[in-house]
């Protein structure tokens, strides 16, 4: 609660994809789970690492699914899907899409 009010206050951490990352976990941490989702989509319009990239793109999805916006996850995971073809994950991603 503290390192929300704190991650909120700092310009930096809307410029920032890894800043807008933690944030979202923090409130997921606190159970602000439509917050969570909301920082992790912002963090989305950032550059950053594949590596985040990827792991941004199904948190986010996941959290879209857990609060019955089931519409915005599909998105995510057909960009996921198309984006990264070869990713070992992918069997079990279409699956949650299925179920969309």
């Amino acid at each position: 609660t503290n390192m929300v009010g704190y991650l909120g206050s700092v310009a930096l951490t809307r410029h920032s994809s890894v800043l807008l990352e933690k944030l979202g976990d923090v409130y997921e941490g606190a159970g602000q789970k439509t917050n969570a989702a909301k920082a992790w989509a912002m963090a989305l319009q950032k550059p950053q690492s594949f590596q985040q990239h990827t792991r941004l793109l199904l948190k986010t999805a996941r959290r879209l699914v857990a609060i019955k916006r089931g519409a915005e996850a599909k998105k995510l995971f057909e960009v996921f899907a198309k984006k990264y073809p070869q990713h070992p994950e992918l069997a079990k991603i279409r699956a949650e899409l299925a179920k969309l």
